[in-house]
């Protein structure tokens, strides 16, 4: 999901970030350029990648109410919506597990398996990444570099290596032709050790951020100018603190642009989120 900031106070860009927090991408527009797409009463369900997936109408005096912006997100991610209460005139979303005194996400201990059971979760989400290249560009012979963070969502880990009786996360590269990768994943040391009960084992486990150490990638010499893609296949098996589910398989599409040999490159291209 993403904030349309259409504000032309810089002040406002910032109010909007602490409110939403870093969860959710930002879309700051302070010179109005993009005014005339937009109706600056509505809102927008966009996706990570820029798409417009919904648009919710309103006017100056009666903006979209919260049940409709959450059956318009529901609508896009294929899920029910989410119960709204009347709470003293205000609209309050029922997250089921949630906080009473806080209200919003998941509740105090993040997301269960019950969520994924529930519909509300989609197992592929439990773990998203952000990207970046060491430059916007490549050339033919060039040396580059590919940063990966891959993040646990609240309330859920994942396996760490080292766990003979578990499936532990995993991350590989499907090149394109006329890409090379020399050299091993660089997995950090698990974040904590857990004890499983059930496999009466301590199971090293990540959560969080998993920082993974860059990817060294070679273009070859001859490699034509052009797009080209790469591909990162993350699998891993989300746990929470009770239960786990089926191990999952996502795979993310890394756009590349090769050009000429004598063309500049520019450094550090990133990050994207996905």
């Amino acid at each position: 999901m993403a904030i349309a900031q259409l504000e032309r106070d810089p002040a406002m860009l910032e109010r909007i970030e602490t409110y939403v927090g870093p969860g959710l991408h930002i879309v700051a527009d302070p010179d109005q350029v993009t005014r005339e797409h937009f109706e600056i009463f509505g809102a927008y369900v966009v996706a990570r990648g820029g798409t417009l997936k919904r648009f919710v109408p309103g006017t100056k005096e009666a903006r979209p109410r919260l049940d409709q912006v959450l059956g318009a997100l529901a609508d896009v991610a294929g899920v029910d919506p989410l119960p709204v209460d009347e709470v003293d005139g205000v609209l309050v979303a029922r997250v089921p597990g949630a906080d009473s005194d806080h209200g919003h996400g998941a509740g105090a201990s993040g997301w269960t398996v019950a969520d994924v059971a529930a519909g509300r979760l989609a197992p592929r989400d439990i773990v998203t990444a952000r990207w970046m290249w060491s430059h916007d560009v490549v050339r033919p012979g060039d040396d580059f570099k590919l940063a990966v963070l891959p993040t646990i969502l609240d309330g859920f880990h994942v396996y760490a290596p080292g766990g003979e009786l578990t499936i532990p996360f995993s991350i590989a590269l499907e090149l394109p032709e006329g890409i090379e990768w020399s050299g091993a994943v660089g997995y950090p040391p698990a974040d904590t050790v857990q004890h499983d009960e059930l496999l009466q084992a301590d199971i090293p486990v990540y959560d969080g951020d998993i920082p993974l150490g860059a990817f060294n990638l070679r273009a070859a010499s001859d490699l034509p100018p052009g797009p080209l893609t790469l591909k990162v296949i993350l699998r891993w098996q989300a746990c929470d603190e009770t239960s786990c589910l089926a191990p999952t398989t996502r795979t993310l599409e890394l756009p590349l642009r090769v050009v000429p040999a004598d063309r500049e490159r520019g450094q550090v291209y990133g990050w994207e989120g996905w």
